[in-house]
């Protein structure tokens, strides 16, 4: 990469983890929000949607605003409104200020996946490279959350994760303001007759949609499994290993499992080019559902292993779909393409946070585990459907359709 794409590429990773640590330190202070306010695990798990919504719904706009103003832009606005808002969050003293400074926080952090993709695919190169560092850089603060956020919570109180990590947006929000990016113009061809151009878009649109079916699935899996985890650790996993505090032993137990993560944000990225986005997308979904259902049924040392093995397996299958909507856009409306991939992922997923509380009250929290194995199943299914339907037309070993003359 040239000097200029690891600039965008350090920036954009930097921003990216510090999103996820934005959103996932909600999971390590749940509990103790909880006794603060003196509710139970289905308010706590509404709290959590109304945040999670909002980081979904946001994308939408987001995706229109980084067509129209530019990426770059709506990244910087991100990362000073979201460092904004999680400091209204540490200084929240009722449930509405509580709830209005989670909905802000997750509008403004919303607005970072789709400019920031974007921002990858159209100026830099090596696409599928920086997108898995990039999905790496989201993956480890996805990873340390639990851990960073369960230490500040424990000592220092739940308020103290969010009052610290405020001023760290704050700061790259600036970094971002200096930063200088250029557009990378690739060549795109003219599909001369109206019949192919037709047949094109509809394959396009056929496309687009199962993707983004398996990207609600993904996005409900992601967010049904996160909310509880760490608390979920903690009771499943014995022994004193690591302290008498139970947040903290859940905390710690959580970020060695999506550590690996990293390595599969990574790797996903790299395997892309060389197996066929497609391809690897359905090899992977596939691979990740048997490991969902051994979560809810083991405990101690098997636990951590099927929790190891599912957020390898999961999060390597965020670069390929990532590339999978670059592939099938042209850049003209790819900010809007992954608004909405990310609207559906996550806002439509938050739901997941209510389903989450509602069966942890109501069954115990294994059964969370179950009932999303079911729902990991399904992506299989719809992503085998999308890697037939390319073969069948023709789509499959393409690089990038809108680039390539049918």
């Amino acid at each position: 990469m040239e000097a200029r794409e690891r600039r965008i590429v350090a920036l954009t990773s930097s921003a990216h983890g510090l999103t996820h640590i934005y959103m996932l330190l909600f999971i390590t202070a749940n509990i103790l929000m909880a006794k603060e306010l003196g509710v139970g695990l289905f308010y706590i798990g509404n709290l959590g949607t109304i945040s999670y919504f909002a980081f979904g719904l946001g994308a939408l706009p987001a995706g229109f605003l980084s067509d129209r103003i530019g990426c770059h832009r709506i990244i910087t606005l991100s990362l000073l409104g979201a460092g904004a808002s999680s400091f209204f969050i540490s200084q929240s003293r009722g449930a509405v200020g509580l709830a209005i400074s989670l909905a802000c926080l997750g509008v403004f952090a919303s607005l970072y996946h789709p400019a920031a993709l974007s921002l990858i695919s159209s100026t830099v190169k090596q696409q599928g490279k920086a997108l898995g560092i990039h999905g790496g850089g989201g993956n480890l603060g996805l990873a340390l959350s639990p851990l960073i956020g369960g230490f500040i919570a424990s000592h220092y109180g739940w308020r103290a994760g969010y009052f610290i990590f405020s001023l760290v947006g704050i700061a790259l929000g600036i970094m971002s303001i200096r930063l200088k990016t250029l557009s990378r113009q690739q060549p795109q061809h003219e599909i001369h007759s109206d019949k192919t151009k037709s047949r094109g878009f509809r394959d396009v649109a056929l496309f687009l949609s199962l993707i983004y079916m398996v990207q609600i699935l993904i996005g409900f899996i992601y967010r049904g499994s996160m909310v509880f985890l760490p608390t979920y650790l903690a009771e499943k996993v014995g022994g004193q290993l690591w302290g008498p505090e139970q947040i903290v032993k859940g905390g710690l137990v959580a970020t060695a499992a999506l550590l690996v993560g990293v390595v599969g944000q990574y790797l996903g990225g790299v395997w892309s080019p060389r197996i066929g986005l497609e391809k690897l997308w359905f090899i992977l979904l596939t691979i990740a559902t048997p490991f969902l259902f051994l979560i809810g049924l083991t405990t101690n040392t098997g636990l951590i292993i099927a929790a190891m093995a599912f957020a390898f397996f999961h999060f390597s299958c965020q670069p390929v779909g990532n590339g999978l909507v670059a592939k099938y856009t042209s850049n003209r409306v790819r900010s809007r393409a992954y608004g909405i991939y990310f609207f559906l992922s996550m806002g439509v997923g938050s739901f997941a946070s209510s389903l989450a509380g509602w069966l942890g009250e109501r069954f115990g929290l294994s059964m969370i585990f179950i009932v999303l194995g079911i729902f990991a199943a399904m992506t299989s299914v719809l992503a085998i459907t999308l890697m037939v339907l390319a073969r069948k037309k023709g789509y499959l070993k393409r690089k990038a359709y809108f680039s390539t003359e049918p």
